[in-house]
């Protein structure tokens, strides 16, 4: 038989009650009567947490049921070998962020309140697909995204009404059973549903079904800065989603740059390939190369005389990426050559002999003496695989790399002659 039932009736429980009923009404008075909430509720917080600390106790409550407050003696909550009362309440609370901390931060049983540092919520990030476009002349993106915020109708406190949690059945934690060979763990976790607090809340409100957030559709305008780089970052400060006593994270859009059919990119240079014949590639040429990211010609006068090798460089100055911040600060176009030679049999062979006199003649580079054995032999066509390629087969086969298709990216380096 209970000998004193105080301790139950400061919590407002039954003398039968179960450590989670004696925890949750712990947890509606403490809110209810915190000093951070309700200034000239000191002294009745600290009864909660006494009483709380005793019942919650196994020990203490056996022997408080047995003999009163006399059987637990006065050093059963306060003092060397007890728990103050705003430590119980941050221990009872932990894992549960900001949500009941009131924005306010006061020393055990009154002293000076300071200013709490709110946490910050988490932050939701997107990838925002631009083209070499968007990031030579810049650009302006849409982008719809969903988010919670605040329900304007009730703005949820820490006085909704409360259920039990069913997913942890009030407990606030889970335990979870990894099974291993030999043996199984046993591990204990904060319930994600209630978030720790062994309970949800709901107030009755039809706009947002008691939940106390709405979803929001949200319109974001980002700007893509001429000179920005693939992988950084657009942030929309405290654009996250809302949650009492909580600073909305940030908003952040991470750009992924589309892979160009024409250009690549390396640090702020542009590189590409352009085609031109035989004649060019001996003769000069004063044409339009190529057409710019930004829709202009990109016109280039190439002297007679100034041959142009296959596969040969040529460098452009500042006709590159822009720098960010800085876009009249540009790279370099970089441009490989690919000269096409004419079909087989596309010319009669009187000019064949024409152009035999004109072009430089044959450099003997056999080696071979005079008089040493020599075999009459055909040339013939063939198909030749590269070794890259057969390596990219194999690694295909088994799955061990992905393909890459840029030539530029295979060169440890590029020098590029001036034009």
């Amino acid at each position: 038989m209970v000998r004193d039932t105080k301790y139950y009736d400061t919590l407002g429980v039954t003398v039968n009650a179960n450590d989670t009923e004696i925890k949750k009404a712990y947890r509606k008075l403490a809110i209810q009567f915190h000093p951070d909430k309700n200034p000239n509720a000191g002294d009745k917080f600290k009864e909660i947490s006494h009483a709380y600390a005793v019942l919650a106790d196994p020990e203490k409550r056996e022997k408080y049921d047995a003999g009163g407050e006399d059987g637990v003696g006065s050093d059963s909550f306060a003092g060397r070998n007890g728990v103050n009362a705003e430590e119980l309440f941050n221990d009872i609370f932990a894992g549960m962020g900001s949500r009941f901390t009131f924005g306010y931060e006061e020393a055990p049983y009154g002293g000076n309140k300071r200013r709490r540092k709110k946490y910050n919520g988490d932050d939701i990030v997107h990838d925002l697909s631009v083209t070499l476009e968007d990031l030579y002349q810049g650009s302006m993106k849409e982008v719809h995204l969903t988010k919670s915020v605040i329900c304007g109708s009730c703005a949820p406190t820490e006085t909704l009404k409360t259920a039990t949690c069913k997913q942890c059945n009030g407990h606030g934690y889970l335990d979870t059973t990894k099974y291993h060979s030999s043996h199984k763990r046993q591990t204990r976790g904060i319930c994600k549903a209630c978030k720790g607090s062994g309970e949800y809340q709901n107030n009755g409100c039809h706009k947002c079904k008691g939940q106390g957030f709405l979803d929001k559709k949200k319109l974001l305008e980002v700007h893509v800065e001429k000179g920005a780089v693939n992988g950084q970052k657009i942030v929309f400060g405290q654009e996250g989603n809302q949650e009492p006593g909580v600073i909305p994270g940030d908003v952040v859009f991470i750009i992924k740059l589309e892979q160009h059919e024409k250009f690549q990119v390396r640090d702020h240079d542009l590189f590409c390939r352009v085609h031109i014949t035989l004649q060019e590639a001996l003769c000069g040429f004063d044409k339009i190369l190529l057409k710019h990211l930004d829709g202009r010609g990109i016109r280039v006068k190439h002297d007679a005389g100034m041959v142009i090798k296959p596969g040969s460089y040529k460098r452009i100055a500042n006709e590159g990426m822009p720098t960010y911040r800085r876009p009249d600060d540009k790279g370099d176009l970089i441009i490989q050559f690919q000269v096409d030679f004419p079909k087989e049999m596309w010319t009669s062979s009187e000019n064949i002999d024409m152009l035999r006199n004109l072009l430089p003649g044959p450099k003997d580079q056999s080696g071979v003496k005079d008089g040493m054995p020599v075999d009459d032999c055909k040339l013939q066509d063939i198909k030749m695989k590269q070794p890259q390629e057969d390596s990219k087969r194999a690694s295909r086969r088994d799955g061990s790399v992905k393909e890459d298709n840029s030539d530029f990216d295979k060169r440890p380096g590029i020098n590029c002659a001036q034009q």
